[in-house]
């Protein structure tokens, strides 16, 4: 049994082993929620059956404003931690009174936008809008992600795939399902309609004449 009795150093030693994310420090708390931080993570919690939330808050004036902006970056120097302006942006998501409606006090129409750094460098002209969107719709995209989009759809409609079986949606509106698993006489795979909406829609009127048919004879 002795073999199994831990010396106080070694007790230390396992202590300091433990990783710092599990060493929680409660920054605030309040009967309905905590914020707490563990390593290199912050937590915002709820202890009750409403969400968590972190509030971003600008004001608006004459030129817009709103909302807020979550900045994602990286230190400015290789393998070191450093602060505020020794941060470089790689991107961000921007919440913020909505083009259309720029400046107009009282209007809450947000619009939402991802920022990425396209490599270029470190300055604002690095940062680019890749999408920018209302309740509405899509306000600005990348031309190249708009590109990938249009090959995406091409002339065949939309693709779903996933992984063995993947769904069409044709440009004349039709659904087709296809298995991707069908092999040929090579042992290729080649993809095989096994669902067509329009062919099942077909035949469940032809089906439906035929039993009114019966019906009519009776």
């Amino acid at each position: 049994m002795m073999n199994r009795v831990l010396s106080v150093s070694a007790v230390t030693a396992l202590l300091w082993a433990v990783p710092a994310a599990a060493q929680q420090t409660v920054l605030a708390e309040t009967p309905v929620g905590f914020n707490g931080h563990e390593g290199n993570e912050n937590s915002q919690g709820s202890k009750i059956d409403d969400p968590a939330k972190y509030r971003l808050t600008t004001p608006i004036t004459e030129h817009g404003g709103g909302g807020g902006m979550l900045s994602f970056n990286a230190s400015r120097y290789f393998n070191q931690v450093v602060f505020a302006g020794n941060q470089l942006e790689m991107g961000g998501l921007r919440v913020a009174q909505a083009e259309d409606v720029r400046g107009q006090v009282g209007n809450l129409k947000a619009e939402f936008t991802f920022l990425c750094n396209d490599g270029s460098g470190a300055d604002d002209a690095a940062m680019r809008k890749c999408l920018s969107f209302t309740y509405r719709g899509i306000t600005e995209i990348s031309p190249w992600i708009l590109a990938d989009l249009r090959t995406l759809i091409g002339g065949n409609g939309v693709s779903v795939t996933a992984a063995r079986w993947w769904l069409q949606v044709q440009d004349n509106g039709n659904y087709v399902i296809y298995d991707s698993w069908v092999f040929d006489e090579d042992g290729n795979t080649t993809p095989k309609p096994i669902f067509d909406l329009w062919s099942l829609m077909a035949r469940l009127d032809r089906i439906d004449a035929e039993l009114r048919a019966l019906e009519g004879r009776r």
